[in-house]
């Protein structure tokens, strides 16, 4: 199991990416968090900016294909997608994990 975090450009990607996954029961559920602050180095320059962040809990062996799959049905906007393992969860929320989200 994994924590999946999808960085996005605004709120209507977010939901985009949000209900597509839920439908395709690639992840249990979705945190939406407006206004996440970032910052980068562009061109040697720190830039601030606004960005929407979703968090998620998946199927560890899921990751690549919602990687893929957010790339070519979303192309054109870009997204920062990674992971973090969950070590240890809730036995009532795992077996939710387990029965809703896709098999593998």
């Amino acid at each position: 199991m994994i924590t999946l975090k999808i960085i996005t450009p605004d709120t209507a990607a977010a939901d985009a990416v949000c209900d597509f996954l839920l439908k395709e029961k690639l992840i249990l559920e979705a945190v939406i968090q407006d206004n996440v602050r970032t910052k980068e180095l562009i061109d040697g320059k720190i830039v601030s900016s606004k960005k929407v962040q979703i968090t998620s809990l998946t199927k560890a062996l899921l990751f690549e294909t919602i990687n893929k799959t957010i790339k070519k049905k979303f192309e054109g906007l870009v997204f920062d997608i990674h992971s973090m393992p969950v070590v240890y969860m809730d036995w009532e929320r795992q077996k939710d994990l387990v029965d809703q989200v896709k098999n593998v």
